[in-house]
């Protein structure tokens, strides 16, 4: 039988605290900018009179910050460990446990989808239907999948017959018991590798399309045959704004991964070497800490990223120019941006090797020599 006052009662040394403590100020900072982002959206929506959900990437973003502000509170439920330099089995050791598992793996699912989707736009050109069925029921699952897993886990494992409970100190904050390493590969560790390595292998293509180097030539799922683009002057040189926002999609697998793989890699490198005889309070804790005070920006890094990539999420940017409807004026960067992931006037999406339809009204070959390729996208706006 394990000893239970051992692994329920850990003791913190100083410096594992103010790592800790470091930990918690990056979540305050991330829960804010969380906060301050939905608080923008619901002024404009109350302004523009209309829900802030316009399009399928708007319910994602939504579940993944949702997720991020999780996580935030997660790290500020530390505060208590603080004061009391010890980690302790209990309810709010079990309440960490579950918001463990809303956060990171649910942002990770997240993070999975809005790439998916963003993919599917701009390299296979899909035009999203009106409906946002799809996305509302992908995030249901997601969501479900995580509050029946921490559910299930505590129901089954509670800690019966003198067993360690579910969730226990893990040990600088509680998580599932180590005991049981298959559900903490597929509750979180699972989801994470697949986020970062999934976001990679799509964001590349992406790039590389934005950028006019490649381009889908069938429409069959099943054939999916890659050409290098061409002109009758040769390779194709994309404006500099729609340059521009190929360079801005390598920044979330970039960001993401810079977030999540030194966490994951460290944590596991600690439960691996650590001695079962070595107490947690006497192992070093300036990479951990280090990695973790990362790990915590998660939602302030998502917030920013999303502003300046996708800045008519929501109704954002809507908020600057929400002085009426009319004829448009010219194309204008953000709109360029807001085409770019499927969501601009007119529903165009465009590349270097792609048709831009000119808001004005006329019609024209954006890119010289390159034939126009119409798109087809429809229009989020309704």
């Amino acid at each position: 039988m394990p000893d239970l006052e051992r692994i329920c009662n850990v003791e913190l040394a100083r410096g594992q605290v103010i790592g800790l403590a470091f930990a918690v100020q990056a979540s305050f900072v991330s829960l804010l900018a969380i906060i301050a982002f939905f608080a923008l959206v619901i002024r404009n929506s109350v302004l523009l009179r209309r829900h802030p959900f316009q399009s399928h990437i708007d319910i994602y973003v939504t579940s993944l910050l949702l997720s991020d502000a999780f996580h935030s509170i997660m790290a500020i439920t530390y505060i208590p460990w603080l004061k009391d330099q010890a980690v302790k089995c209990g309810a709010l050791c079990t309440t960490q446990g579950v918001l463990i598992q809303l956060g990171p793996p649910g942002a990770a699912i997240s993070t999975l989808a809005i790439a998916i989707h963003t993919f599917c736009i701009i390299v296979f050109r899909w035009s999203p239907p009106k409906s946002k069925i799809v996305p509302l029921v992908v995030v249901s699952l997601i969501w479900l999948f995580n509050i029946l897993f921490a559910l299930i886990g505590y129901a089954v494992h509670g800690g019966l017959h003198g067993d360690p409970p579910f969730y226990t100190p893990s040990p600088f904050w509680c998580w599932v018991h180590p005991f049981n390493t298959t559900i903490r590969i597929f509750s979180e560790y699972l989801w994470l590798d697949i986020a970062v390595f999934t976001s990679i292998a799509l964001y590349i293509p992406m790039y590389f399309s934005m950028k006019g180097i490649i381009r889908v030539e069938s429409d069959a799922w099943h054939m999916v045959p890659i050409v290098r683009v061409r002109s009758r002057h040769g390779m194709i040189r994309p404006p500099p704004v729609i340059d521009d926002i190929a360079k801005k999609m390598l920044w979330y697998p970039l960001a993401y991964a810079i977030m999540v793989l030194p966490f994951e890699i460290n944590r596991w490198a600690y439960l691996q070497k650590i001695h079962p005889g070595t107490a947690p309070k006497d192992v070093p804790f300036a990479s951990t800490g280090v990695v973790l005070f990362i790990f915590q920006l998660a939602g302030v890094v998502n917030v920013l990223l999303l502003t300046l990539t996708r800045p008519n999420l929501l109704l954002l940017g809507r908020g600057r120019n929400s002085g009426g409807g009319g004829r448009r004026g010219p194309l204008r960067d953000t709109q360029v941006a807001e085409l770019s992931f499927g969501q601009g006037p007119n529903g165009t999406i465009i590349g270097a090797d792609r048709y831009v339809r000119n808001p004005v009204g006329d019609d024209k070959d954006e890119v010289p020599g390159v034939p126009p390729i119409p798109i087809g996208l429809r229009t989020m706006e309704h």
